[in-house]
């Protein structure tokens, strides 16, 4: 045989292999109707997106999470929308129970080391960024003082509000109180 009849051939053998292993490959699977958010601190669109392709009875979501309660100074200077989701509040809890909730949270998605906001008593409905760029593309989400003051070295250089055009996606959520209508942002960890 000739180089140039081997290098044909080797082509040729490549190119069906490459073929047969995107024929058996798995393929996407078809999304699945997730249902409505079993919880109160993820809204239908942050759940919806978590658990659109898996079983939403997968292991916990969220992990290491970190409660930041609201004082009167962030209720004071945190902007107020209509709540968005009109439901009756959950019963409150303190920072310790809530951080346990965070940490049973059904489903799949992935959220480490997220700053959580509570505000009146309970945990703060993440928001996804679609909904916060429609609705509130241009007001302020504000940042709990205490985690300025614990985790942003820098924090004289930092605003302590963000709106969502201007979030950083991979870094920051945004979240809304379901009982008063306050907008915290909460950064997380790479």
């Amino acid at each position: 045989m000739t180089p140039i009849a081997l290098v044909g051939l080797a082509l040729l053998l490549f190119s069906a292999g490459f073929a047969l292993t995107l024929w058996k490959s798995p393929s996407m699977p078809e999304p699945v109707d997730p249902g409505l958010s079993p919880v109160s601190w993820l809204s239908e669109d942050i759940w919806r997106s978590w658990n659109q392709y898996a079983d939403p009875d997968g292991t916990a979501p969220i992990i290491l999470p970190r409660v930041r309660t609201a004082t009167e100074a962030d209720r004071d200077q945190a902007t107020v929308l209509e709540a968005r989701v009109q439901t009756s509040a959950p019963s409150t809890m303190t920072a310790n129970e809530a951080t346990q909730a965070l940490l049973q949270t059904p489903g799949v998605g992935f959220s480490y080391m997220q700053n959580w906001p509570m505000c009146c008593g309970h945990l703060g409905t993440m928001l996804s960024l679609t909904w916060a760029m429609q609705n509130a593309a241009d007001v302020p989400f504000r940042f709990l003082e205490d985690e300025v003051r614990e985790d942003w070295p820098l924090s004289s250089e930092l605003s302590q509000s963000r709106a969502p055009g201007d979030a950083k996606e991979d870094l920051e959520a945004f979240f809304q109180c379901t009982s008063c209508g306050r907008l915290y942002v909460g950064s997380r960890k790479p």
